[in-house]
């Protein structure tokens, strides 16, 4: 946290923030936070294709936690539960895109 109050999109301190947070159960805030470290680390810098790689190989591992975060939310709730999460999903959406001012669906 204090690398991000000084520098608040600091791709490595985010990524990191989001994996603590994953650890400590707060898969919500895990998520936002993934996709906010996704469109910060995206940004090419250096030779273009040393940034694509670069960006490929960050790309997977943050859609990884991503993902890891969704199946634990899954699992949270439990499979009864699991039509609540399907109503909210816009709702996850606006929020996403309200706090990283990018919508969801440019960032896949």
């Amino acid at each position: 946290d204090s690398v991000l109050r000084t520098r608040p999109l600091n791709p490595l301190a985010l990524r990191i923030k989001s994996d603590a947070l994953y650890h400590l159960g707060n898969f919500e805030h895990a998520i936002i936070f993934y996709y906010k470290t996704l469109r910060n680390s995206t940004k090419n810098t250096g030779s273009k294709q040393e940034a694509n790689r670069k960006s490929s190989k960050i790309t997977k591992i943050l859609m990884q936690g991503i993902e890891r975060s969704k199946v634990a939310i899954r699992n949270t709730i439990g499979k009864k539960q699991i039509w609540k999460l399907e109503e909210v999903s816009h709702v996850i959406e606006e929020l996403g895109e309200e706090m990283l001012e990018t919508p969801l669906t440019q960032l896949k």
